[in-house]
């Protein structure tokens, strides 16, 4: 039985950005439309 479970939102436990950009990307690939990463 499962007592708990982790939910890491934030990206404290796994580091997320990278595969956040890359979705975004991947939607703003569509024609007419641009998304550049700016964060440094």
């Amino acid at each position: 039985m499962i007592k708990a479970f982790i939910v890491d939102l934030d990206g404290v436990l796994i580091s997320t950005d990278k595969y956040h950009y890359l979705d975004w990307k991947n939607i703003a690939d569509k024609p007419r439309c641009t998304y550049k990463y700016l964060a440094q």
